[in-house]
C-alpha cells in the first residue's frame, strides 16, 4: 500500500481534515500534506430548448446530467521548517497518478472486456459528494506535473506542484 503520509485507512478519522485519494482497484492510498487552497467542483447540466410558435420564449426540457469535474491544484513539498521529513512523498505521489491514470485491462469470466482506468474515491473530510458517504469514485482526465525543486544528489524532486482534474465515476 503507498503511505506517503503516515496515514492508515485505521487511523482516517484521526486526520479529518485532509484530502486524500483511495485507489478502489489496488487499494493504496495517498494522503495531501497540504489540501489545496480552495475546492471548485463543476456539475454540468444539459437542457434541450424548445421553441414554441408564439411563445415568448423558449421552454427547457430536462436531457441529462453532464460530467461532475474537480479541478485541484495540490502543492508537494518534503520539507517541514527546514529539516527534510517525508523521504520520496514527491515522487512516491506522482507514481500513485501516473499509474492511476493509465488504462487497465478489465476481464470478466477470463477474457479481456475492455480497458478502463482505476477509480479513485476522492476524499475532503467529510463532504459528501453524492449524499451518500463521503467522498466521490473519480478517474483522472488531466494531470500536469511541475516539479520546482531537485534533490542535489540525483536530481530526485522534492518539491512540485501537480495540476489534476478529476471527473466523476458512474458505473453503468
Amino acid at each position: 500500500m503507498v503511505d506517503v503520509s503516515g496515514a492508515t485507512p485505521a487511523n482516517w478519522e484521526t486526520i479529518p481534515t485532509k484530502a486524500r485519494l483511495l485507489n478502489l482497484r489496488t487499494g493504496e492510498f495517498v494522503t495531501f500534506i497540504y489540501n489545496p487552497d480552495h475546492l471548485r467542483i463543476t456539475d454540468q447540466i444539459q437542457w434541450a430548448e424548445i421553441e414554441i410558435p408564439g411563445s415568448e420564449r423558449p421552454y427547457y426540457q430536462f436531457v441529462s446530467g453532464g460530467e461532475l469535474t474537480i479541478p485541484l491544484s495540490i502543492f508537494l513539498n518534503e520539507f517541514k521548517e527546514g529539516k527534510r521529513y517525508r523521504e520520496g512523498y514527491v515522487e512516491n505521489f506522482i507514481k500513485f497518478l501516473r499509474d492511476a491514470k493509465t488504462p487497465k485491462q478489465v476481464s470478466y469470466g477470463g477474457r479481456i472486456i475492455r480497458t478502463a482506468p482505476d477509480i479513485l474515491r476522492f476524499f475532503w473530510g467529510q463532504i459528501t459528494f453524492d449524499d451518500v458517504a463521503p467522498g466521490v469514485n473519480t478517474i483522472i482526465s488531466s494531470l500536469e506535473i511541475d516539479r520546482t525543486m531537485f534533490r542535489g544528489s540525483d536530481g530526485q524532486a522534492v518539491r512540485a506542484v501537480v495540476d489534476l482534474e478529476l471527473k466523476k465515476w458512474q458505473e453503468i
